[in-house]
């Protein structure tokens, strides 16, 4: 499978992936969950927004650092996290952060990931919306 960089195309009410027209959730997101394509910027007939969504994912990227992978942390983990830290004091805190990362993580194997994404380019494809 190999790895494409598309655009994200932006109107006032979605973000799509440029490659498979999905709808993206986040405007930050680094690729596509479904068809895998990495985004690079950002392409509207809004100019204002391109240019605004375009400075603040370059301001991510950047932030991340070069050849860093980006992850999304749910709110509950690091609230957990924040708990966890709170109630040890001195060494023991990174061995509480640990331990609460470690059970909140979830596993996802890439196997299922690529089999999410032929069922969901399938329902794509059968509603239309992928030619």
């Amino acid at each position: 499978m190999s790895v494409e960089t598309v655009s994200l195309v932006a109107d006032l009410h979605t973000v799509r992936c440029g490659g498979c027209k999905v709808a993206v959730e986040d405007p930050m997101a680094v690729s596509c969950s479904v068809c895998g394509s990495t985004f690079g910027n950002v392409t509207s007939i809004h100019v204002g927004l391109a240019a605004r969504l375009n400075v603040q994912r370059d301001g991510i990227v950047s932030a991340a650092g070069e050849g860093e992978e980006m992850v999304a942390v749910p709110r509950s983990v690091l609230a957990e996290l924040a708990a966890a830290l709170a109630e040890v004091d001195g060494a023991d805190k990174l061995a509480a952060a640990a331990g609460v990362l470690a059970e909140s993580s979830p596993t996802v194997s890439a196997e299922k990931v690529a089999d999410e994404a032929v069922k969901a380019g399938a329902s794509a494809r059968e509603v239309g919306s992928l030619a």
